[in-house]
């Protein structure tokens, strides 16, 4: 019992000792697998590109709740009213279980030397109460680091509270961690690295955490993720200060203050720390020289500190080392060389270097023998035995030798003053594989930018040559293609995995569960693209995405290949094809390719724990009947309501080319647009509801032809108001007439109101998003070129889906694979980019934006109707086959800088301004007309379609409008009031200033007696109903007429007066194409019909009648009478017809019955015969 006792005491014990602070790393209780979400944490920030920036870093789970990075910033103290936003990233490489989010955001403009305040945000969850100090940039200060190495297990170096307490001082610059992380950062499945990194956030939050790998993390990529590295050569970067201390071994040369200057810091793990003739030995042992730091007299060793027998031992071990360096130095030397200067070497057990270079274009650059320098090479012997440098300037005159890789150059540079051969690279080098030499960072650089623009080898080469820079050879680009195209499609697919689980969590949230193992359902719209032009479908690659509905990004995609250029090269010749990335992967025709992949896409689902229950594409293929047959479970099919308005207009065109009545309406091109408008109201308004969905469908032609009885009062105008309702979207607000008309366009809008079709609507989704998709991919891989031959078309088709799912910055995400610094220039591009597409996104989004497009498309189609009207057939499928070429063509009369003129000049103008002016300008443009050929007579004489709407239109105005005015005119003023109002001394002033002579005389004769309203023009009309009868006030503008809701008594006299302007002056050819034709006759005979009702109801009913017989009856008597006539010959020869017929179906009739009494004579006959033979 007393030993049962003294366990649980103990269990007590070492329960409440796992968590004390200072012993909690022992118990690993950090490590606990995390039992629900997590973040913000683990924050640390670190230097950027230039002295104005500060990248900030955090993790999170990878949750939707985290999928933001934000930082609210300001000048200290907690000031947080500046905002910058980030990106994330899923990180799951040898981190199963630790946290997946990785949040980075780079704070730009920063002031140097001030100190921030700063808070991080992911979703809503928030962690604040940080501060840093920008680097500064200026040249009166002498920076501080704290520099260490490994930090042991989980963090735990007893030396970790003195560095936080030191970082939080302020007066150490930077943190630089030179070595291994913890033991790493992906042990236990990536909790160790977040514990360590949790541990070090007091310090890492406060000052930049500056980081290169140790021996330990260098074979992983888990130490990149979680810091953001400098990662030039040796991993160095940039501090500008005054460096006003040197070391004990420098000789005279070298004056004892140095002017302020650029220091650059190298970061290397490695077994040196070597002495420079610049180097502050307190940047190596921190406090050496500062006697109130708490590193003072001590040195340290792998973050631990050492005692100070154990700090001189390692000045012993310097000095030693120093003199046996400098005695075999003696000996080798010779009498030409200069004696190298001395240095100060460190001790080689410490496991780090840091070295500070100085950058001054006025001071000579020192060549290094010392690793990892990239200046020389030198050998192991030079490497341990050989630890000294040689001031002396390299200059390109000395180069000695070149050697070119792509882009890439290696100078071979002999040191002017020891005479070594320096290998100078032009470009950074990484590893691609585990053996071979290193790849230049350029020419991955340079194929990656060729994939990102949609170019190849032969487009490449042609933008260098053009630059006088050395081309790639093919072999080279292919090969960093591979190399380049495999990184691009792990970021792809990485993205993919990380939107697809944002789709799962939201269909958890939401309960949509599958009938597979209850996993998430997911709605996804889905479409294929092919890269080749034309309507062959005999493309030879294909490539299509499943795109999620909430998040709008691609969850999973596929590609298809019916070639490869390796595998034809080899059948051709007879060889076995040599080793090579395949991507031929179909057999069939290239229209099966959507269906194939479908079906691959819906399976896969399945792999990653869930699946595609609901399908929205096009109707243009079966692929919906392959996956219900292929993929074993329950798939919902969900019509594209933009492709299904579309093929819905395609067909009303059809019926317009094929469909010609004269005792119908005309199926215009305002008709069309018309009922592709209903369609869609109908399809938007009744989301969700497929039976009003299905009725509103049914209602769109009959309402158009006047039939009410089935329409919806929401949205039927005349149902609410029955008195003058007018169509707003009709030609003249009428309803279409004609039955066949009506049969044929119920015919069609029926089989989109069936139950299946309408169904499939209801849910009001499209696949936009899959077109857009693909319009991305077209210019990484443009259907001009053929990549289809090897992995190219895949690795393009990569890039596509990765810029659709993280915008312009995946190309740092491919660099960063291949452990390649993006830079700058790259990254501030990349954000530019994103930026500009989100405003144009919203830009586009807005109200304004959509009806300024809608308007400009409707004035474009207006202008080039005019002028096809005008030119005639110019382009049409075969129409130069039998071209009569003999005929003359007229020239223009006008010249093309005169018409360009006439183009520019607003309706604004011409309202305002006058027609004088346009009539002016053409008579300008007429100065040379002799020189050109005129008209033919019977091409100006001859008889059009226009011509004839240009007679309706000008009989309306002239005949209707002008009369209307004048009734007007009389009603105000009748003829025995109209001298004693015009006598008016004021009246008379007014009128001539305003009137020309001749109306003037018109008015106020010589005999003294005035005319009536008979003897007055439109202008002379105009002008005496604004200034006597004051029934247009002299403030209306033409400005104010585009509202056609504005129908009081002035505002449609001034439209009367302004159309026939128009009308009369500026349209000189005397023609009017259809579609202006429709727009005219609406708005005038509208004006007309409210000039007419001001005057008395009734007659307003009979100008409606005149008005419906001008525009459907003849335009003369005698070919009112030939039309008569025509319709009576056609009623005779349809009766002639129908009689013909009849009387073939009695001839056929007869001739049956011919035929049955022939037959019957010849068995009576036989019969006949048989008895004769029988007798």
């Amino acid at each position: 019992m007393e030993g049962f006792n003294f366990f649980l005491i103990l269990c007590f014990l070492l329960n409440s000792a796992s968590l004390h602070p200072e012993v909690k790393h022992l118990f690993m209780s950090d490590l606990a697998p995390y039992d629900s979400p997590r973040g913000p944490e683990q924050i640390h920030i670190s230097y950027g590109d230039t002295p104005n920036e500060m990248t900030i870093m955090w993790s999170t789970s990878n949750s939707s709740e985290f999928a933001s990075s934000v930082v609210l910033y300001g000048l200290a103290p907690k000031n947080y009213s500046l905002k910058a936003r980030g990106k994330f990233v899923l990180f799951t490489e040898g981190n199963p279980d630790g946290l997946k989010y990785i949040h980075r955001v780079v704070l730009r403009g920063l002031i140097p030397g001030m100190i921030y305040s700063y808070r991080v945000q992911s979703g809503s969850n928030i962690i604040d109460g940080f501060e840093f100090t920008a680097k500064r940039d200026d040249e009166d200060w002498s920076p501080q680091f704290l520099v260490y190495g490994d930090m042991g297990r989980i963090g735990g170096a007893p030396s970790l509270k003195r560095l936080i307490m030191e970082a939080r001082s302020g007066r150490n610059t930077a943190a630089l961690h030179v070595g291994d992380f913890t033991y790493d950062l992906q042990t236990d499945g990536g909790l160790n690295g977040d514990a360590f990194m949790n541990r070090i956030q007091d310090m890492a939050a406060w000052i930049p955490y500056m980081t290169c790998v140790g021996n330990h993390a260098k074979e992983n990529i888990a130490w990149r993720s979680a810091y953001v590295v400098p990662r030039r050569k040796f991993y160095s970067f940039y501090v500008r200060a005054a460096i006003d201390r040197v070391d004990p071994g420098v000789d005279s040369e070298i004056p004892k203050t140095k002017p302020s200057t650029l220091l650059l810091l190298y970061l290397s793990w490695g077994g040196f720390v070597c002495g420079f003739s610049l180097l502050n030995p307190s940047v190596v042992y921190a406090g050496e020289n500062d006697k109130n730091s708490v590193f003072a007299n001590s040195g340290r060793h792998k973050g631990r500190f050492a005692t100070k027998r154990r700090w001189s031992v390692l000045k012993n071990l310097a000095r030693v080392s120093e003199e046996k360096s400098q005695e075999k130095q003696n000996d080798t030397e010779e009498e030409d060389i200069e004696p190298p200067r001395k240095t100060v070497t460190r001790s080689i057990q410490l496991r780090f270097v840091i070295q500070i270079r100085l950058i001054n274009q006025s001071e000579p650059v020192y060549c290094f023998i010392l690793p990892p320098v990239k200046l020389i090479k030198p050998n192991e012997s030079e490497m341990t035995n050989k630890q000294i440098w040689f001031p002396g300037p390299l200059s390109l005159d000395n180069m000695v030798g070149e050697t070119r890789s792509g882009l890439s150059s290696v100078f071979n540079i002999q040191c002017s003053k020891c005479g070594k051969i320096n290998n100078v690279h032009t470009s950074n080098h990484h590893r691609t594989g585990s053996r071979g030499p290193k790849a230049s960072d350029i020419n991955s650089r340079a194929v990656l930018g060729s994939l990102h623009i949609g170019v190849g080898q032969t487009q490449l080469n042609n933008f260098l040559a053009t630059l006088n820079i050395p081309t790639m050879n093919s072999q080279l680009f292919k090969m960093r293609e591979r190399e380049i195209g495999n990184s691009i499609e792990k970021v792809a697919k990485g993205s993919c995995d990380v939107y697809l689980e944002q789709e799962k969590e939201n269909a958890e949230k939401s309960n949509n569960q599958g009938e597979v193992d209850s996993m998430p359902a997911i709605a996804v719209s889905y479409d294929m693209g092919w890269t080749k032009r034309g309507k062959g479908h005999n493309s030879h690659t294909g490539h299509g995405a499943s795109m999620g509905l909430k998040t709008g990004k691609v969850l999973s995609y596929a590609t298809r290949c019916k070639a490869c250029r390796v595998c034809e090269s080899s059948k051709k010749s007879g060889k076995v094809a040599k080793t090579h990335d395949c991507r031929k992967n179909h057999v069939g025709s290239s229209k099966s390719m959507e269906s194939d992949v479908a079906v691959e896409l819906w399976t896969n689902a399945l792999n990653s724990g869930t699946q595609f229950s609901t399908y929205v594409g096009d109707d243009d293929s079966t692929t919906i009947a392959d996956i219900l047959n292929k993929v074993p479970y329950k798939v919902e099919k969900w019509s594209d309501t933009i492709h299904t308005k579309r093929s819905l207009t395609t067909r009303l065109y059809n019926l317009k080319d094929r469909f010609k009545n004269p005792h119908c309406s005309t199926l215009s091109n305002k008709v069309i647009s018309y009922y592709a408008k209903c369609f869609s109201y109908a399809v938007t308004q009744n989301a969700g509801n497929p039976e009003f969905l299905k009725s509103s469908i049914n209602s769109i032609v009959p309402h158009s032809f006047g039939e009410h009885s089935s329409c919806n009062i929401s949205w039927c105008g005349f149902k609410k108001c029955p008195e003058g309702y007018k169509h707003t979207e009709l030609p003249n607000g009428k309803n279409l007439h004609g039955e066949p008309l009506k049969n044929a366009l119920t015919n069609i809008f029926s089989e989109y109101a069936t139950d299946t079709v309408v169904k499939k609507l209801s849910p009001c989704a499209n696949s936009q998003r899959n077109e857009s998709l693909n319009n991305t991919i077209a210019t990484k891989n443009p259907k001009t070129r053929y990549y289809g031959g090897s992995a190219s078309n895949d690795f393009r088709v990569a890039c596509g889906v990765a810029q659709r799912n993280l915008g312009y910055g995946y190309v740092s995400a491919a660099l960063e694979i291949l452990n390649i610094e993006p830079g700058y220039f790259c990254t501030s591009h990349e954000d530019l980019m994103d930026k500009k597409v989100l405003s144009d996104k919203n830009r586009k989004a807005t109200k304004n934006f959509k009806y300024r497009r809608n308007q400009l498309r409707g004035q474009k189609s207006s202008q080039n109707s005019q002028k096809e009207a005008k030119e005639g057939k110019t382009y049409e499928t075969a129409v130069a086959l039998n071209l009569d070429t003999s005929v003359n063509q007229p020239s223009p009369r006008t010249h093309t800088h005169i018409e360009h003129l006439l183009e520019n000049i607003s309706d604004n103008e011409l309202h305002d301004k006058g027609i004088y002016r346009v009539n002016k300008l053409k008579k300008k443009g007429s100065v040379s007309e002799e020189m050109a050929a005129a008209p033919h007579p019977h091409e100006l004489l001859r008889s059009t379609t226009g011509k004839a709407n240009f007679q309706r239109i000008a009989r309306l105005l002239i005949g209707g409008g002008t009369s209307l005015m004048r009734e007007i005119f009389d009603n105000n003023l009748p003829a025995p009031t109209l001298s004693e109002a015009l006598s008016n001394p004021a009246t008379e002033k007014l009128l001539r200033a305003k009137l020309t002579k001749p109306q003037l005389n018109c008015i106020y004769p010589s005999s003294g007696v005035c005319g009536n309203s008979e003897d007055f023009d439109i202008s002379l009309l105009f002008q005496l109903l604004i200034t006597v009868c004051k029934v247009i006030p002299s403030s209306t503008s033409s400005k104010d007429l585009t509202s056609t809701t504005d129908n009081n008594l002035a505002r449609n006299l001034l439209r009367i007066k302004l159309f026939r302007t128009e009308v009369a002056h500026v349209n000189q050819n005397m023609e009017i194409s259809d579609d202006d034709f429709q727009s005219l006759w609406q708005n005038i005979s509208s004006a007309i019909l409210e000039i007419a009702a001001h005057i008395s109801p009734g007659k307003r009913n009979e100008w409606q009648d005149a008005i419906d017989d001008l525009l459907r009856g003849a335009l003369t008597p005698e070919a009112e009478k030939n039309e008569q006539e025509l319709i009576m010959w056609y009623q005779n020869d349809t009766d002639v017809k129908t009689r013909i017929e009849e009387l073939q179906e009695e001839v056929a009739r007869n001739t049956k019955a011919v035929e049955e009494t022939h037959a019957s004579i010849e068995a009576l006959s036989s019969r006949l015969d048989d008895q004769q033979f029988g007798g």
